[in-house]
């Protein structure tokens, strides 16, 4: 709190008083500044790098895995990040990533979904996340 009231620069002293004068609430000027703050690692997080646009279009252009290992042939595929090893609502990074198709990633249900249930998925597929990733990755490669 004492940043807002005590600015490092002239100009952010001129942009705090501006949005003081428009009416801008105090929590606007908190999260502003906490923007400005972390702004470019949020943004670095939200832009994907070349490699990992790279490495998404061969996972695309490959398929979903999981039909792979089944024998369905290649079918269109949605990204599946990793999530052994991740804590709860965290995504693992771009490289332990899968391709699965709409029904093995989310709409297929019990049993056939990975996000319906991994274990009833693992048991299906015949494979863990963690071979499925290798498996691809070797496929990738």
């Amino acid at each position: 709190m004492a940043s807002l009231q005590q600015p490092a620069t002239a100009q952010s002293t001129r942009v705090v008083s501006l949005l003081m004068q428009t009416g801008l609430t105090q929590l606007r000027l908190v999260r502003l500044q906490l923007f400005k703050r972390v702004g470019p690692k949020l943004r670095s997080l939200c832009v994907a790098t070349k490699a990992e646009k790279e490495h998404y279009a061969k996972l695309v252009e490959l398929g979903c895995i999981a039909c792979h290992v089944l024998g369905y042939g290649c079918s269109p595929c949605e990204i599946h990040h990793i999530r052994t090893g991740t804590g709860m609502a965290q995504k693992s990074h771009w490289s332990k990533s899968v391709g699965l198709c709409p029904n093995h990633h989310r709409n297929g249900g019990h049993g056939v979904a990975i996000h319906a249930g991994i274990e009833a998925f693992e048991e299906a597929v015949g494979m863990t996340e963690i071979e499925l990733l290798a498996k691809n990755l070797d496929l990738l490669n």
